[in-house]
């Protein structure tokens, strides 16, 4: 499932891009995403057996949601949104149903449960609005807040983990930057949501609660920054080589764009402009690197046994 990973990304930086008016690399980048994606359904994956591999199966869902949003259709972009509900519901009850979350090693790649469930909200808000369907804007109120606490009770985690001093290089390999990503979706949510409360008059305490919150969340998101930069720095002293978790860095770099700009528009917040002109070319460059990397790697590896991530 570590592929539906360059999914994600590759569709959020088409956005990111789309967003900033380079519509030619846009649809390049837009067309390899969808084409990756057909690619990997074509294989016809097993469902989830254990909540590792239910961690995985998230990268799905979030993909699924990431072309939902990217489509200029709106049946193909419900049909997206669909897929990905469906399959989401199918891999909850395996995550939770796994007991003793607390003796496991919490890892960045956990936190795909809370791009997941935010990336539900983030394709049906829009869905809901053009519908005009308070209900479906409801649960997509609901999904924003399902994530915020899964959030709260994976980051709890990690952090115990950092106090513990069980971190360590080997959890440095590109997605621990889903720290901020995760939070970055949740600001996308947001925005989404508001426009979408805007769209059907939910105004008063439910649009501005909206507003605080989102606004709340891209600080929060940027306040990991330094702590993921300096990570970096010390991972550059061990000569790192590409690893198919890279594309983890990736979707969090063009979602803190995505998310900024969506921020601007819709919350009124300047500053978020700036953010977005930076985090662009950035996770476009970024984007370029990794793809390199997989391209470079996956000619080193025999087609029949690829590289296999370790287990999040």
């Amino acid at each position: 499932m570590i592929f539906f990973t360059v999914v994600m990304a590759t569709g959020i930086v088409a956005l990111a891009l789309r967003e900033a008016g380079a519509a030619d690399a846009s649809w390049v980048l837009a067309a390899i995403a969808a084409l990756t994606y057909a690619a990997l359904l074509a294989r016809r994956p097993s469902g989830p057996r254990s909540r590792g591999e239910a961690v995985g199966w998230f990268a799905f869902v979030a993909a699924s949601e990431v072309l939902s949003s990217l489509s200029r259709w709106h049946a193909l972009s419900v049909v997206l949104w669909a897929g990905g509900l469906a399959a989401w519901l199918v891999i909850v009850p395996v995550v939770l149903g796994t007991p003793r979350l607390e003796d496991e090693r919490v890892r960045g790649s956990w936190l795909l449960a809370v791009v997941a469930t935010n990336s539900l909200a983030v394709a049906a808000a829009p869905i809901a609005s053009r519908a005009h369907d308070g209900v479906l804007l409801g649960f997509a109120y609901a999904w924003w807040l399902c994530a915020l606490a899964i959030y709260a009770r994976l980051a709890w985690l990690m952090l115990g983990r950092i106090w513990r001093r069980e971190l360590g290089i080997d959890d440095l390999h590109g997605d621990h930057w889903v720290a901020m990503g995760a939070l970055a979706i949740s600001t996308l949510a947001g925005v989404r949501l508001l426009a979408a409360a805007t769209t059907l008059d939910w105004s008063g305490g439910i649009h501005d609660a909206t507003r605080a919150l989102t606004i709340a969340l891209w600080i929060g998101a940027l306040c990991w920054l330094p702590a993921l930069v300096a990570s970096e720095t010390w991972r550059l002293r061990q000569r790192p080589l590409y690893t198919h978790e890279r594309w983890s860095t990736v979707f969090p770099l063009g979602m803190l764009a995505v998310a900024s700009h969506g921020l601007a528009l819709a919350a009124g917040v300047a500053a978020a402009s700036v953010f977005f002109d930076v985090f662009t070319p950035l996770s476009a460059a970024v984007w370029l690197a990794t793809a390199v990397g997989l391209l470079a790697s996956l000619s080193r590896t025999p087609a029949s046994a690829p590289d296999r991530p370790r287990a999040p």
